[in-house]
């Protein structure tokens, strides 16, 4: 047994690259064996009320039901992969090195808590389905309209399972991205500085809001009255106009236009528009974005917007102001003490 546990020791990289393919190939697999879910499978997996259970299985049809029952076998397997890949990442990756002996316990305790918790739910709807009353789509149909449907506390706990199982695996995931981004950012900061034009950079979050309305269009809020669409029009509007205004600014100046070399800037603009926000363009941009968003009506869509303006302010404006500072010296640093860099 110890000459085991030792060649697993010795060969933990090659067992969490290996782990790390078979986890993405059978997380890809389950995800393309549920997708034809409708409603999503997070909506049953998290709900509190019998009822509400019962009613997004009875949206399923036959062949739903038939789906749902047939994942488990490989949710199982997930559960057990995912949680052995947690512990392996803190232990083996090098990220974790620097963090104290408790917190890299508790760090590796969080995945194979998750898989716990995902197996404990699955217990609790496994044993919901083999009720005799949920026997077919039919019978599922009464059930979510009848006045005390079975699971009383069976879907709250289940739902409570699945709830705690997210939970930890958002924490794992956000303290796996902290530690890489403490480790690489110093390195790959500078290289994304002014490599993709800012327009580039609108399209692709446009893209990914429009994607995130498609594939979770259960989440979106589905009222559009006149107030939507003149906050719409508003925005858009305004945005547009603004970063116009900033164009037309820097071309009557016979100043460089091109967001990608700043240092080619041969005058500082500081009138009109540019004596209430220092980027006016960008600031136009994101109120477009800002309209998009409203018109979609979808939260992730929402969460674009400050992603964008998190992206041009690290990756564009700062190395913008750092060109502009050195080629201006003191009139710009006054400049930016004067006018704020959005509003």
């Amino acid at each position: 047994m110890s000459r085991f546990l030792d060649g697993l020791v010795r060969h933990a990289d090659g067992l969490l690259l290996v782990l790390s393919v078979v986890l993405g190939l059978w997380l890809f697999y389950l995800l393309l064996l549920v997708a034809p879910l409708k409603p999503n499978m997070a909506w049953a997996q998290l709900a509190l009320n019998p009822h509400r259970f019962w009613t997004v299985l009875a949206h399923w049809g036959d062949g739903g039901l038939s789906l749902y029952r047939a994942h488990f076998a490989y949710d199982h397997v997930l559960a057990l992969l995912y949680g052995a890949w947690g512990a392996l990442m803190v232990a083996r990756s090098g990220l974790f090195n620097r963090v104290g002996t408790r917190w890299r316990w508790l760090a590796a305790a969080l995945l194979p808590a998750a898989a716990l918790f995902d197996l404990l739910e699955n217990a609790m709807h496994l044993y919901l389905l083999g009720l005799p009353e949920a026997a077919s789509v039919a019978a599922v149909a009464i059930l979510a309209v009848a006045p005390a449907p079975p699971g009383a506390w069976q879907v709250p706990l289940a739902g409570g399972f699945s709830l705690c199982k997210w939970l930890l695996i958002l924490a794992f995931a956000g303290w796996l991205v902290w530690r890489a981004l403490r480790r690489w950012w110093p390195v790959w900061a500078p290289e994304l500085e002014l490599r993709v034009p800012p327009l580039v950079v609108l399209v692709v979050f446009a893209a990914a809001m429009i994607w995130a309305d498609q594939a979770l269009p259960e989440w979106r809020v589905t009222w559009r009255g006149p107030l939507v669409w003149a906050a719409t029009g508003l925005l858009v509007l305004a945005g547009a106009a603004m970063a116009l205004v900033g164009v037309q600014a820097f071309q009557r100046a016979n100043t460089c236009v091109n967001p990608m070399t700043p240092e080619a800037t041969s005058h500082l603009v500081a009138t009109g528009i540019y004596l209430r926000t220092r980027n006016p363009m960008y600031l136009g941009m994101a109120l477009v974005q800002t309209g998009g968003a409203i018109w979609l009506s979808h939260p992730l869509a929402g969460l674009m917007v400050p992603l964008f303006m998190l992206y041009l302010d690290r990756f564009q404006v700062v190395p913008e102001e750092r060109a502009m500072a050195a080629r201006f010296g003191p009139a710009f640093r006054l400049y930016c003490e004067q006018v704020p860099r959005w509003l």
